[in-house]
Parts: C-alpha cells; structure tokens; sequence
C-alpha cells in the first residue's frame, strides 16, 4: 500500500453509500441550500416507509397508523398513501390533537382512480373518525387537516347492495376548526359516507362522488359552522342525499340522482330537520350543553339539479321539512338558491310537515306537471279563534318565493306566503268562477265582483280586526282555490285568516306588504261537507285595505 493510499484511509471519511444522511442533495436554483438526501426523502412520509403493502390483501391498518403516530409526534404532517389498494380494519386517525401551529394533518393519494382504501373491519366502524382528540372535554382540537386525492369503499364488494352495512362510516369530522378540507374523494358502499359532528367549523368539502350507500352527508353537530359541500355528485343513495340538522352549513353546485334497485322510494333527497344534541357530545365544548339542539337554521342550498327516472320515485318530494323545533333560535333562515326539479313528480318538491319559519326560495324550476313546489303535509290545525302559539297552530311563517318557475306554488292549507313573480305564474285547473258564487260582505267591508272576469274586490276601511267576507262552500266541491293579492300602504301589513268556525283553513300574521303585492295561493281540500267560511282581516294602523282575488274558485 502506497503512502497516500495509507494517509486517505487514516484521515478521510468518505460517506456511507448505504447511509442517505451521509449523501448530499444539492437542489437547483439561486439560492437553494444544500440538504441531506434523507431529509429530503422525509420531507413526505410515506405508508409505504412503516410498512403498508396496498395489494388488497394484506391489512395495512397498522402501517397507516403507525404514519399518523410519526405525524403526530412532531415528526412530520404530510402522509402519502401511493397507488394501490390498502385493506383497512380500523380508525386510522387515533386520538390526536392537532394544536394551532402543529401544521396539521394532511393525508393523500395518488388520486381518486388510483389509491383505493377498502374497509374490512366492523360492521359499525369508521375509517377516519375524530380530528379531534375524541374527548368529552374542552380540549382536543385539530387547526389544519386535509384529505385528498382518494376512493374509500365501505366493503371489498360496494356495488352489492347486500353487502353494505348500514352503521358504517366512511369519514367522520368533530372539533376541526379552520383550514381544513376533503377533496377529490370517492365513496361508495357505506352506511354514512360524510358525517359531521360537533364544531367541525369553518371547513370544505369538494370534488366529491358519493353513492350506492344509506347516506350521502348527515350533519348533526352543533356549531359546525360554515362547512361548505361544494361539486358534489351522489347516485344510487339508498336513503337522503343530505340529513340536515346542523346549522349555517352550505351546500352548493350538487346533482342527486335515485337508481332503480337502490333508492328507497319511500325517502327524499334532503331531510331537514331538528336534532338535539347527543349525551356524548355534551362537555365537548362549554357551549355544548343539555337541551341544546338546532334544525339547520341558517344553512344555504344553491345550484342543485334533481334527478329520478323511474316512476318509483315520483310519490315522494325531494325536500322534507319535519320534526323541526318550535324555538325561534333554533329555526332560523334557511336560503334555497337556483334548484331544479324536472322530472315529472305525484307530490310537491318540498312537504313540510312540521314547524318551519323563514324558508327563502329563489329560482326554482319544476315540472309543468308537478302539482305544487310546496306541499303542506300536516293536517293537525289548531282550532282557537286567537291562534295562539300550540304545536299546531300558526306553524308555517314567512316562506318567500322569487323568481320561480312552477305551475302552481303551493297545496297545503297552512300559511302559504309567495314572494317576488309569483303574480300570474300560478295556474289554476278545472276552476269554476260561475255568478253563482255568493259572497257576502261583513262589517264596513264592500264587495265588487267583475262578471266577466271573476275578479273579487274587498274594500276594507279601518284596521279593526272583523269578519269582511263569508260564503259558503259546497259539499259537492272538491278544492277551494284562491290565489289573492292586497293593497295596503307601504310599512304596514295585513292578519288574514279563513276560518270555517272550528279550523283555520289559511292564517297569515304579521305578512309585510310587498308579499302580499306578490301574491298567495292556497288550495284547500273539502271533506264533503257544506260549510261556511269567513275571511277576517285585520291592519296595522288605521288603515283601509283592498283585496284583489284573481282566482276564487271551486273545483269539482
């Protein structure tokens, strides 16, 4: 060995070929700093690095896991799960808090076609559950999440509507606040795709195709404000689309299409309605306490297009309204933008059947042989002369229409107020406005009625409330319709009730004027019974008011 050769082996240290932390990286650029190839490797972590296989047959439960654990630790953020297929049998999250400054958690894929996560665990689990630290304290929250760029499949086989199992869960999102998101997701096979619990806030989710499960998204925790479900497709959904109890949520640019042989004919596409909170979440927050609840109040539908090509479908509506909570806090404005029906349907688009105040529809297309946009399916009605405030009585308020395209606004018997171009958009069938029809003035009110167009005048006076009209309707009518307008001075509005002395057949309270310029209709069904109505109005202020009736009709 020469002299040289001697020295380099005594005094230089050459790296390890087989040692990354010992290999240089040398990035382009001005001003780019020379790294370590291990750092640079580690700048992602892979599933692959602790051990997932993703051939569909090994489960790689652990090795996902054991990714998140690193995550967590301060190791990293960034989770990479390659092209393949991972067999998962349980919750890959874990208990984690993700504090503000951690960065977050962000897991993703290849793509929704490439890396495919295929649940084989319990018959009641879920794949990504938490997001929080899962306590019942207020601790535990995550500040930056996201999932991206994958398919999560409830069971090996999701296109067999045997094998899903209804308490599945595909994700579910509590106590995320700010900046987190879910994009580029498939789904399919679950009992629930999406769930949302408490304060999961401030979030999004997009680029999503859900379908051939129970339920597409439920939403049911308190203050998760602000989560918005924006391009999303669902198809073949066994029950809702969408179940809706959380409030201030969004939901925009969605097409909901039933499938022969999966959707069950007898459930809509939305369900909306009021929840109270679950005995496990109460704690989780200081403002989550005993009693508290919420009906989607505040939450915004716009640009959604609904979709049924079977007959099947045509007996149910594809909005519903139900169980929904008297308080005013918990049933507050609910804007539905630029939604269309176009399939021909049996029933109405929307059915109430419960409480609902300050629904605001706008730019809704149905059906020209829909019978209705909105149908009022409960039929418990309060018979007190001063409607107070029972369960039954006074119970649908302030519903706004604008800009809607439909044959007929609404069926139902309740408080049917249509804002905005409803005037002359309402057509009425079989109608029957003979001379014969006696109307009787009351109190200081007059009555004029054009012969030739069977237009009906009510001059009223004064504000007192009083009977200004009676008639009586034929037992061998079958509808009473009447599509009205009225001429009250502007910041003034109008009491206006159909009573047949036990029901109120219509009751509107407190109506401001430019509804009332608008237009209402209102059909009621007759039970086969001769009875007599009476029209009450009453103003505010001292007030004369004019009642212009282009339709008072009988239907036979």
């Amino acid at each position: 060995m020469s002299a040289l050769t001697q020295y380099v082996e005594d005094n230089i240290v050459l790296p390890d070929p087989t040692n990354a932390a010992d290999i240089t990286y040398d990035p382009a650029g001005t001003g780019a700093v020379s790294r370590s190839v291990q750092a640079k490797l580690r700048d992602v972590v892979s599933v692959k690095d602790f051990g997932a296989v993703g051939d569909g047959v090994a489960d790689d439960t652990a090795a996902i896991q054991a990714a998140v654990a690193y995550a967590a630790a301060g190791s990293g953020s960034a989770i990479y799960i390659p092209e393949g297929t991972f067999k998962v049998s349980g919750n890959l999250i874990g208990n984690y808090e993700w504090p503000r400054g951690s960065g977050g958690l962000h897991i993703y894929g290849a793509g929704s076609n490439s890396t495919i996560l295929v649940w084989a665990g319990s018959s009641s689990g879920t794949m990504f559950r938490g997001f929080g630290d899962g306590s019942q304290t207020n601790a535990g929250w995550t500040y930056g999440f996201s999932l991206k760029g994958m398919t999560l499949y409830g069971n090996a086989s999701p296109f067999v509507i045997e094998n899903v199992s209804q308490n599945t869960v595909g994700i579910f999102i509590e106590k995320a606040q700010n900046l987190w998101s879910v994009d580029d997701i498939m789904m399919a096979g679950w009992g629930t795709c999406i769930q949302i619990g408490v304060h999961a806030e401030r979030g999004s989710f997009s680029n999503l195709w859900l379908g051939y499960s129970y339920v597409g998204v439920d939403g049911f925790g308190q203050y998760s404000d602000l989560t918005v479900f924006k391009d999303v497709y669902t198809y073949a959904i066994i029950y809702e689309s969408i179940k809706l109890s959380s409030p201030r949520m969004v939901f925009e640019d969605w097409v909901i299409v039933k499938a022969v042989g999966w959707s069950n004919a007898s459930y809509p596409d939305i369900r909306i309605g009021y929840k109270a909170i679950r005995s496990e979440d109460i704690g989780k927050s200081s403002s989550l306490t005993a009693g508290t609840g919420s009906a989607g109040n505040g939450s915004v539908f716009r640009n959604m297009r609904f979709e049924r090509s079977d007959a099947s479908f045509r007996d149910v509506s594809f909005i519903l309204f139900e169980n929904i909570n008297a308080r005013t806090s918990d049933n507050g404005e609910i804007l539905m933008d630029t939604l269309a029906f176009p399939n021909q349907l049996n029933v109405a688009a929307i059915s109430i059947r419960d409480k609902r105040e300050n629904l605001r529809i706008r730019g809704a297309v149905t059906n020209y042989l829909t019978p209705a946009l909105i149908i009022d399916e409960y039929t418990s009605l309060a018979s007190d002369a001063n409607n107070s405030s029972t369960a039954n009585s006074d119970t649908l308020r302030w519903i706004w229409l604008s800009e809607c395209d439909a044959s007929n606004y609404f069926s139902g018997r309740r408080n049917q107020i249509s804002f905005g171009s409803a005037r002359g958009k309402t057509s009425i069938n079989s109608r029957n406005n003979a001379s014969s029809l006696t109307l009787t003035a009351q109190g200081s009110s007059t009555i004029t009625k054009d012969a030739s167009t069977g237009i009906i005048i009510i001059e009223k006076p004064n504000s007192a409330s009083e009977n200004c009209m009676v008639f009586t309707m034929p037992a061998s009518a079958s509808k009473l319709r009447v599509y009205f307008s009225a001429d009250i001075e502007s910041e003034n509005w109008i009491h206006l009730s159909f009573y047949n002395g036990t029901t109120y057949l219509l009751r509107i309270r407190n109506v401001p004027r430019e509804a009332l310029n608008a237009g209402l209709s209102f059909v009621y069904d007759n039970s086969g019974t001769d009875f007599t109505i009476n029209c009450l109005v009453g103003v505010r202020s001292s007030r004369e008011c004019v009642i212009r009736f282009d339709e008072f009709s009988y239907a036979y």
